[in-house]
């Protein structure tokens, strides 16, 4: 009786012209399709440099091969491309983005505007884990402070920090040093990506700014050498000093009490994602391993390698899951401390 129902069953579809069904498979998603990165800021800087290296060696890694387009969507620090990743972005596994590696803690702190909760992400990592950076303050030689000691004293003059938005690690950093360390900064907004805040302190219209010393050793080559006019005054996101800035000193090393050093630990937990990758919530189980997979692979790829050293990149990559454990260690921060950083994000945003 089997046999003859698979015969008949066989025959109506003869007859009928009845395909079984074709499960679609990995590749066939990603065949023809485009993925897209969304970059929380304009193009230029660090940022946007990462990911469109990254652009031009993670699709061949994915089952399909599908074209890779790098999309700038500036705004709020970043901020805006994290809640539209979050709450906009299709989940389907065709939209990732990277943003500013301050914007998690602003989730976990809970800033109003961070519409999101930064453990749902689809992390598929980071392409650095800051190991050989340093994050610099960069000042004019001829400007009202020249170095660190000169941010402390009572009467001197108030450095202008040129700045894109608050919640950006810039702008957060300078209040707190402010606010907490009584450093002698002002935070000036409104610039649309670091690369413009470069052009101002090069024109003496800004005074400092705050930056990835890798990523600005490639935009500013003239900065930091013999005769330059722009030197780095302070670093931060470290536990020592880099070894090309022997005589700069940390952050770190102006705390006096247990509570600032606590501060510190916390707001330079990011810089250990300091080039994050995540995707929308809810992508489906198997693409997120394909994304995954895929971008840490290109990470290892020779050519990737290749380029990333010849603009002095930092590629130390922060595999997916890694990500994840080190978002929720970040959730498990002294309250006290993440109330503080609230305060501060509330004080400077009403």
């Amino acid at each position: 009786m089997r046999t003859f129902a698979a015969a008949a069953c066989g025959l109506i579809i003869a007859i009928c012209g009845i395909a079984p069904a074709k499960t679609q498979t990995s590749d066939d998603f990603y065949r023809g399709k485009t993925l897209n990165i969304i970059v929380g800021y304009g193009p230029g800087g660090g940022y946007d440099l990462y990911a469109r290296i990254l652009s031009r060696y993670m699709g061949k890694y994915i089952p399909g091969n599908p074209t890779i387009a790098v999309q700038n969507m500036p705004g709020a620090g970043s901020l805006r491309a994290a809640n539209h990743l979050y709450n906009v972005a299709a989940k389907d596994g065709t939209v990732v983005g990277t943003f500013d590696m301050n914007v998690p803690l602003l989730g976990i702190v809970g800033d109003k505007n961070a519409l999101f909760d930064a453990r749902k992400f689809s992390w598929l990592g980071s392409l650095s884990n800051f190991s050989a950076d340093a994050y610099v303050l960069w000042a004019r030689k001829d400007g009202p402070v020249a170095d660190a000691a000169g941010l402390l004293k009572p009467d001197g003059h108030v450095m202008q920090v040129g700045v894109v938005a608050a919640g950006a690690s810039d702008y957060d950093l300078g209040i707190m040093l402010s606010e907490d360390f009584g450093m002698r900064l002002r935070m000036v907004t409104g610039y649309p990506s670091s690369s413009a805040i470069g052009l101002a302190l090069d024109k003496g219209e800004s005074d400092g700014q705050f930056v990835t010393y890798l990523s600005s050793r490639i935009i500013k080559k003239d900065w930091g050498v013999p005769g330059s006019n722009i030197q780095v005054i302070l670093q931060f996101g470290r536990s020592t000093r880099h070894p090309t800035l022997q005589n700069v000193p940390l952050v770190s090393e102006f705390a006096k009490t247990d509570f600032q050093r606590q501060l510190i630990a916390v707001s330079e937990a990011p810089f250990r994602l300091s080039r994050p990758y995540v995707g929308p919530p809810g992508i489906p189980a198997e693409r997120l391993k394909m994304l995954r997979d895929a971008f840490d692979q290109a990470a290892k790829d020779q050519g990737l390698l290749s380029e990333a050293e010849k603009i002095n990149l930092e590629i130390s990559p922060v595999p997916g899951p890694q990500a994840e454990r080190e978002i929720e260690d970040l959730t498990k921060s002294p309250p006290a401390v993440l109330k503080r950083l609230l305060q501060l994000r509330e004080k400077v945003t009403k």
